[in-house]
């Protein structure tokens, strides 16, 4: 048999080139748009996809995928590799992690199954799947590619600043009550042991890249630094400067949000996403 597989959905919003040259098995989110129902994929993560449907006013229903569809990919891959390792978003956006996990019960003492709750989604789960693909390439077991896993999550930080809290109230999604009001956000929110909860530390005051440049000048070592973005908005382009100038040694990438963040967040958020070294 082979090396361990790596299974992922698509809210990992993992670039194709990293999919193909990392070996790794993505289980698409459908999106319902209007009366269309299409398989979600990098398309749809781009600001010009995102002004289309904005203008057009067909905003996408993502749509998880189910245990069917995990056992359809665990049943092929049982026959390539003894071990798959699947790692998705938050048990507490969705039930991406419960359907893998109801998928997997059919596959005892067939094939060994590890399903990981990686507590976040979009780019902060990104990197967990890309490290998990990068170890079992190098041929680490299933077991040990879980444990390094898990000594990353705490490691790993997502913070992000939306403008309007409409998107997330309506989909029950902030932890902390008192940050549900509609209106202006006026604190920054990150994700914490898997919920969106209101990161108090934030000044109150400041614009988004304030408060975020603030949370990210707090880290001594950056191993990886990622401004997560729609591309609708300016704030982006004002983040990039602000990290050019203040933390000229510290590399980043610019990562564009795809449509199921894009369902809780709304289409103007700025964040970032931190790994500690």
């Amino acid at each position: 048999m082979s090396k361990a597989k790596i299974v992922t959905d698509s809210s990992a919003e993992l670039s194709p080139d990293v999919v193909e040259r990392l070996g790794i098995e993505v289980v698409p989110w459908r999106l319902q748009m209007g009366t269309e129902t299409v398989q979600d994929g990098p398309s749809f993560r781009s600001p010009e996809a995102y002004r289309d449907m904005i203008r057009h006013k067909v905003l996408p229903v993502p749509i998880a995928p189910d245990a069917r569809h995990f056992t359809v990919v665990y049943e092929r891959l049982c026959q390539e590799a003894d071990e798959i390792v699947s790692v998705h978003c938050s048990s507490h956006l969705n039930r991406v992690f419960q359907a893998a996990n109801q998928a997997r019960a059919r596959f005892l003492g067939r094939c060994e199954v590890y399903v990981v709750d990686s507590q976040f989604i979009s780019r902060a789960l990104g990197l967990l799947v890309e490290a998990a693909a990068q170890a079992a390439m190098e041929g680490m077991s299933g077991a040990d590619i879980v444990r390094l896993i898990h000594g990353m999550i705490p490691r790993v930080y997502f913070a992000f600043h939306v403008e309007k809290m409409d998107y997330l109230n309506r989909a029950g999604l902030v932890a902390d009550e008192r940050r549900t009001a509609t209106g202006l956000s006026r604190v920054l929110l990150m994700m914490e042991d898997g919920q969106i909860v209101s990161f108090h530390r934030s000044r109150s005051r400041g614009t988004p890249v304030d408060r975020l440049m603030d949370f990210v000048i707090e880290f001594q070592r950056l191993e990886e630094l990622a401004i997560v973005h729609s591309g609708l908005t300016s704030g982006y382009q004002d983040m990039a400067k602000r990290l050019e100038e203040e933390l000229p040694t510290q590399r980043f990438t610019e990562h564009i949000y795809g449509p199921i963040l894009f369902n809780y967040l709304g289409p103007t958020a700025l964040g970032v996403v931190v790994f500690e070294g």
